[in-house]
């Protein structure tokens, strides 16, 4: 199954709204990301790019979360829009605890096989 989105969501449709109001990241450059089943273009949680957090974080109206790092400061990336570019994705690995899925950019994750699977 590959992952087609059913809305594109660009600087100019969101979810920063009419301006650019960046900063913003696509999730292609994140490799994985997590969707509500039947939602797959609407992010609600992504990796933080940070290396003091390097984790799943909460995405709200298209923004990451506040979150607290690895130190406990308040994580720079906090307000990162994220903007769906529909790369190519595949579902990874089985849906968390709450049912959400796990997508991975196809280029990235086929090269290494899902653990579970082997």
């Amino acid at each position: 199954m590959k992952l087609v989105a059913t809305q594109i969501i660009t600087k100019e449709s969101g979810p920063m709204g009419e301006c650019d109001c960046g900063p913003w990241i696509a999730t292609s450059h994140l490799i994985l990301f997590k969707t509500e089943p039947g939602v797959p273009s609407v992010v609600v949680e992504a990796p933080c790019c940070s290396p003091l957090c390097r984790r799943f974080v909460p995405v709200v109206a298209g923004r990451i979360a506040a979150h607290i790092d690895s130190v406990g400061n308040r994580c720079e990336w906090t307000g990162m829009g994220i903007v769906f570019d529909d790369a190519g994705y595949a579902p990874h690995g089985d849906p968390d605890d709450a049912g959400r899925i796990t997508w991975g950019l196809i280029s990235a994750i086929a090269e290494k096989p899902d653990p579970k699977t082997e």
